[in-house]
């Protein structure tokens, strides 16, 4: 089975959800999220430990791991930093926004990403002046 880079960073934003919830990550409660069954889940946590995203536990559950938290903070930075652009510059419907962003983010660069937090602090200091 190949893994997608989007997939592994789908699975790390799940897991970085799972855990702002509190308590401990289950296989369960992740394969849920994510719409597989739990032997399927089981096998990417495997795939995501063995890359160093994630560790995992019967006792202690799925958890990011130093780096892997790292990305699925990244992930989730540009995700919500597509639905305020798709929201506040294009006029979207926060719903529409929300699934949009999930396919708009996948292709922002690292150079686009900047230009959009340059456009909204603009936006924030005219707002404080005026």
């Amino acid at each position: 089975m190949r893994v997608t880079s989007r997939r592994i960073e789908e699975y790390l934003r799940a897991i970085l959800h799972l855990q702002a919830g509190g308590g401990k990550v289950s296989l369960t409660a992740l394969a849920r999220q994510m719409g597989v069954s739990p032997p399927t889940a089981h096998e990417m946590i495997r795939r995501l430990e063995r890359m160093g995203l994630v560790t995992y536990s019967r006792q202690e559950g799925v958890r990011l791991t130093p780096e892997g938290s790292h990305r699925a903070f990244g992930k989730e930075r540009r995700y919500r930093l597509s639905q305020r652009f798709l929201c506040d510059v294009l006029g979207m419907e926060a719903e529409v926004a929300a699934r949009e962003a999930l396919r708009f983010e996948q292709g922002l660069s690292p150079t686009v990403e900047q230009q959009i937090i340059r456009l909204f602090s603009a936006r924030r200091a005219l707002n404080a002046e005026g």
